[in-house]
């Protein structure tokens, strides 16, 4: 295992295939219920855009970060 650094938290990614396909998912459920929303009429939808970005992204960073 590498020694992780300051820098390697940014640096030293390495995607895995569960880890991409998991987010993945996560992803397209986001956007369908963006999608749903919006059909329905509802206006504000921010929301979603949120947890799209923190939520996956954090699930991104989570499962396929240094290693």
């Amino acid at each position: 295992m590498n020694e992780l650094h300051a820098s390697s938290w940014l640096t030293d990614w390495r995607p895995g295939s569960w880890g991409t396909l998991f987010v993945a998912v996560v992803t397209i459920g986001y956007v369908a219920a963006w999608i749903r929303a919006r059909r329905r009429g509802r206006a504000n939808v921010s929301w979603l855009a949120w947890f799209l970005t923190f939520g996956a992204g954090g699930l991104a960073y989570t499962l396929c970060g240094p290693r």
